[in-house]
């Protein structure tokens, strides 16, 4: 059960949304992504999104599988911009789950005459084998275009929040006030092939989470891509047998819509 105010914080942002479209769908990206709003020539187009996902088998004298999937959906009604995300993966080894997370943002932006904007961030996640049962966030705070060019974007994120945190293992709750930084670099190095990096830093007093995503994305057509996908997140405080750094390398077939 999400606290009271975390649930207004997100009642919020969901009016907001659906008093922008008629319809609400769910949502792929991890934290709030700092990426500049790019402009749109239509003032009420629809929802615009992408699906990705990957599997891996392995047999032998260690059976293996993995699997994830993410989707994300964007709409622009300027001068709002709205972004609604989910990821879920998880690993087997040997019929054992030794990996499992979760992940949902929700994000509305108010986009100002310099293109520069100010937000407001909803998101939850949750690992269990990092000793996470779940976390909560809510964050509000302006972003900033940096970079803007026909080959190359760079937009930045500042804001402050709450977050809140249930651990495994009856290790109790956190609730503690958050800054938020974030970054969003998008580099096109030819008419197929794009790189792009998103990073994403909230400290609080009991633990600064830090998480770094890079990906090469190579068009196969005009609505399907690969994508290879190096994922980072630490966590300063962790519990017993548990570390702080988890790094995650995936290649993906994404399909836009």
């Amino acid at each position: 059960m999400l606290p009271k105010h975390s649930q207004l914080f997100t009642t919020l942002l969901l009016v907001s949304a659906l008093g922008a479209s008629p319809t609400l769908l769910a949502a792929d990206k991890e934290a709030p992504t700092g990426k500049a709003p790019a402009e749109t020539p239509a003032a009420n187009s629809g929802w615009t999104g992408e699906l990705s996902f990957g599997v891996n088998s392995m047999s032998g004298n260690v059976d293996t599988k993995s699997a994830n999937m993410g989707l994300q959906l964007n709409r622009e009604t300027l001068p709002w911009r709205y972004r609604v995300a989910a990821k879920a993966d998880a690993m087997d080894v040997s019929d054992t789950r030794i990996s499992e997370s979760y992940l949902l943002d929700l994000q509305a932006d108010y986009v100002l005459p310099n293109k520069n904007y100010w937000f407001g961030y909803a998101g939850y996640d949750a690992n269990k084998f990092a000793g996470i049962d779940k976390r909560f966030v809510e964050i509000a705070g302006y972003g900033m275009n940096v970079i803007d060019t026909p080959k190359q974007t760079l937009g930045m994120e500042l804001g402050l929040g709450a977050r809140q945190s249930t651990f495994t293992e009856d290790f109790g709750k956190e609730n503690e006030a958050i800054g938020h930084l974030g970054a969003d670099y998008s580099l096109q190095l030819t008419d197929n092939t794009k790189l792009t990096e998103n990073f994403v830093i909230q400290s609080g007093s009991e633990n600064t989470f830090t998480m770094s995503d890079t990906a090469l994305e190579v068009g196969m057509s005009k609505k399907t891509s690969l994508k290879l996908n190096y994922g980072y997140t630490n966590n300063s405080k962790v519990f017993a047998d548990t570390k702080k750094t988890d790094t995650n390398t995936s290649v993906n077939l994404v399909i836009g819509f």
